[in-house]
């Protein structure tokens, strides 16, 4: 499944590289000539619609703009630039946490942005590339959950998956909680199956791609969606999902 998705990623970049326009409104640092791809499959508001043509993504290790492109029709090819200290030039530390930003030309406005990663992690730097839909907030504190399973076979399985809370707020609250839930096939949703409490400080970045769901063998086969939650139990301010297929 692995080595699949890797493959399906390289001919997926050479496919769209060709097409990725450079940026007019984000300034992100000049190439270092050490490049990391992302590819993005699509980018959305927090509406849910997708940038249009004219749109730009940039990709930013905390202030810094490391790269940028602009839309013109997904997937695009997104090139963030490592450091070159030796020569003085400003990039990604690679292991650093990824955000973006999105720009909508016709509104002139910006939105910060996460990532679902189906190739790679919430980390620069990790592996040959990444593959991400990208989705947008004007929320104050951003969450995104994923994973790069999408299949588990008949006789179950555990799994990794990942998580990554991303907070502008400058104030610590406390008592917060992450929690997952899992929907079934049939609709009905499990108790929690995964839990962390926090609180959430100041200007908090954080992920975690290494996170266990265990999925057992008597579990019925079919779509099954996890339900990341977090916020001060049982009450969740933020939500996100992704799901996988249990083989029959």
């Amino acid at each position: 499944m692995k080595a699949m998705r890797f493959a399906s990623f390289v001919v997926l970049t050479c496919l769209v590289m060709v097409a990725s326009v450079s940026a007019q409104h984000f300034t992100p640092v000049p190439s270092t000539g050490i490049p990391y791809t992302f590819v993005v499959d699509d980018a959305t508001w927090n509406s849910g619609s997708s940038l249009q043509a004219g749109d730009e993504i940039a990709v930013f290790d905390d202030a810094l703009c490391v790269g940028a492109v602009t839309v013109d029709a997904f997937p695009v090819v997104l090139t963030a630039w490592e450091e070159y200290p030796d020569m003085g030039l400003d990039g990604y530390t690679p292991g650093n946490l990824v955000t973006f930003k999105l720009w909508d030309q016709s509104q002139n406005a910006e939105q910060p942005a996460l990532a679902h990663y189906a190739v790679g992690n919430a980390q620069f730097g990790t592996g040959f590339g990444s593959q991400v839909t990208i989705n947008s907030s004007d929320f104050p504190v951003l969450f995104a959950i994923w994973s790069n399973t999408t299949e588990v076979p008949a006789g179950g399985a555990t799994f990794q998956f990942g998580a990554h809370l991303y907070s502008t707020v400058p104030v610590t609250r406390t008592g917060a909680r992450f929690w997952t839930t899992i929907t079934r096939p049939d609709g009905s949703e499990t108790g929690t199956q995964f839990q962390y409490d926090f609180n959430l400080s100041a200007f908090m970045h954080v992920a975690n791609s290494g996170l266990p769901q265990n999925v057992p063998a008597n579990w019925d086969p079919g779509v099954y969606t996890v339900n990341g939650k977090v916020g001060m139990y049982p009450v969740a301010t933020l939500t996100d999902s992704f799901t996988f297929t249990k083989l029959p």
